[in-house]
């Protein structure tokens, strides 16, 4: 994010407070004080950042021998947030998928900011579109996640940008519904 970047800034904000509870208005994002550029600017402010500094929210990348599974295998996906896992201790998404061998293959991964609903936002509509050509996208029909609410409504939010195929389905982990118990 850049303080001149205006509206190339796609991404939206759910910000938590201090407390640590969440927006609960799920799938509303659209007020002034929740978008990435007021994220951005805080944070930015935060660190002292003056004028021109640049500064890099969220990084998604996947690896040309990921594209090519995703682009072969690509009709079911898992997807998930690990924590904790890096120095930054930032969030890190990955998306998965099992080859018709059963050998489950990571193809996409992604450090984040947060878990705010504009960070699965900016994942589904601007980072799954511009590393993956449409038509593997397309053929996405189930994608299996934990019970994150965050994530998965901006997924089946990203269908009506025509990203992923309206056949697509959610489902949650059955190891998260059974941990529950």
């Amino acid at each position: 994010a850049h303080h001149s970047m205006g509206d190339l800034i796609t991404f939206r904000v759910s910000k938590k407070d201090w407390q640590g509870q969440t927006d609960t208005e799920v799938g509303d994002v659209g007020t002034d004080e929740d978008r990435a550029s007021t994220f951005a600017k805080s944070v930015m402010k935060g660190l002292s950042m003056q004028g021109a500094a640049v500064l890099l929210l969220a990084a998604a990348w996947v690896t040309s021998e990921g594209r090519q599974y995703y682009d072969m295998f690509g009709e079911a996906m898992g997807f998930d947030i690990t924590c904790g896992t890096n120095a930054e201790k930032r969030p890190l998404a990955r998306g998965t998928l099992t080859t018709s061998n059963g050998k489950n293959v990571p193809f996409f991964n992604a450090f984040l900011p947060s878990q705010c609903q504009w960070v699965f936002n900016w994942l589904f509509t601007t980072a799954f579109p511009t590393l993956f050509p449409s038509r593997s996208c397309q053929q996405t029909e189930l994608v299996v996640t934990d019970q994150d609410e965050r994530c998965y409504t901006q997924l089946e939010a990203s269908k009506g940008y025509s990203i992923f195929s309206d056949r697509m389905v959610h489902q949650l982990c059955k190891w998260h519904l059974n941990s529950k118990f």
